[in-house]
């Protein structure tokens, strides 16, 4: 058998291969789902391969995105968070599980960086426009922006952990915590074990 015979051969085989590898790709892409939503100020998606219960995995995806947004928003009144913000000092927030291991990271970050992570400085993004859904129409002044400078220092944060539960609490008035530096972290982590569970 020539070489040129060889070759040619040994270029058909390539191709079959090629073509057969092509389809099985295009089938993969087909067994795809993809699964959209609304959480957080945002939208999520989610692709799974060969999924069967859509409709069910989409609203389970959508339950816990909505159970996470009423604890780690700071849009939404109720929310934890907004919960936690409008105390006085030394009133405690009654928070769950979830909501201590996110601030408890917070706060040894916060101390591992020197403080290049604080989720005190809330007051101080609202003032430029980003965490409220007022426009920004001027900018502020050196002297409000020292105010509210004042306002933010995770050092005035407390974690409590006894036998009545799990409590946050703030030594001075007017502090407020904004979590969008790690809230959606934290919810992509949390669906991904709930996904994974119902493997």
């Amino acid at each position: 058998m020539s070489l040129k015979i060889i070759y040619s051969v040994f270029i058909f085989f390539i191709f079959i291969v090629v073509n057969f590898y092509n389809r099985y790709l295009d089938r993969e892409k087909q067994n795809i789902a993809t699964l959209t939503g609304k959480t957080m100020g945002t939208y999520w998606q989610v692709k799974i391969p060969n999924l069967k219960n859509k409709k069910y995995i989409k609203n389970l995806i959508q339950q816990n995105l909505d159970e996470d947004e009423k604890m780690l928003s700071s849009w939404k009144k109720n929310s934890l968070v907004s919960q936690f913000n409008r105390l006085k000092k030394h009133q405690r927030q009654i928070i769950n599980q979830d909501f201590f291991k996110i601030i408890s990271t917070a706060l040894k970050i916060n101390r591992k960086t020197n403080g290049k992570l604080d989720i005190t400085i809330s007051r101080l993004i609202n003032m430029w426009g980003f965490g409220t859904k007022e426009k920004l129409t001027h900018y502020p002044s050196k002297k409000k922006i020292k105010e509210k400078i004042f306002l933010s220092g995770s050092q005035h944060l407390k974690l409590i952990k006894n036998s009545f539960g799990m409590f946050l609490e703030k030594d001075i008035d007017g502090i407020e915590i904004n979590l969008s530096t790690l809230g959606e972290g934290f919810a992509v982590d949390h669906l991904s074990r709930i996904l994974t569970k119902k493997k």
